[in-house]
């Protein structure tokens, strides 16, 4: 059992949009946004399976998301991790090279949520470590990830669950309770009774 000496929490915020769409990796297919979904604390050297997952809001126009047709973002890995195999969904194809999907097809959104790929991870290595999204290459709008959705279909900003590029989705064997919030599931109050 892990002695946790010191106590830190790292809440990580969105901070835009509250109609935002975020892309977070959990080790659940249907994730809380909390810190025991966004962490693997099991056994390493090993493997473990993540999934990415699309919380949906709205689709531009203000209507709910109920599929989407398509979406993007690129994985960022720690040093010594690599990818083992990964399911996309059903009819989905990825047009470009893991850690890299520009997918297109049909992915029902279930309670605000869609699976957008399961990805069996390893490490040779015992390190622990942290992942990222970014924008694949060539964006459909610059600067963000993307998905496609509405009737008719148009693309739509989404971002990482962390809020920002710069700030990781998901650690692998922290010291520390690691936690990612989005601001579309918390309020200040909230968070300051984190601290009580």
């Amino acid at each position: 059992m892990k002695t946790w000496i010191t106590l830190a929490i790292i809440c990580l915020f969105g901070s835009g949009d509250a109609h935002a769409n975020w892309i977070g990796i959990f080790t659940t297919e249907t994730p809380n946004p909390n810190c025991a979904d966004a962490r693997y604390d099991g056994a390493l050297p090993g493997q473990f399976t993540v999934y990415a997952v699309l919380f949906a809001t709205v689709d531009g126009a203000d209507q709910p998301v109920t599929e989407i047709c398509g979406y993007e973002f690129a994985l960022i890995l720690p040093p010594d991790f690599l990818i083992i195999n990964e399911v996309l969904p059903p009819g989905v194809d990825n047009g470009g090279v893991s850690p890299v999907y520009d997918c297109s097809g049909t992915v029902p959104v279930t309670d605000g949520r869609a699976n957008l790929v399961t990805i069996t991870l390893a490490t040779f290595t015992g390190t622990s470590g942290l992942l990222y999204l970014e924008p694949v290459p060539e964006p459909e709008i610059p600067g963000t990830l993307t998905i496609c959705a509405g009737n008719p279909a148009h693309t739509v900003e989404a971002a990482p669950v962390s809020g920002n590029f710069a700030e990781p989705v998901f650690g692998i064997a922290m010291d520390y309770p690691f936690c990612i919030v989005p601001e579309t599931q918390r309020t200040w109050s909230t968070i300051k009774a984190l601290y009580r």
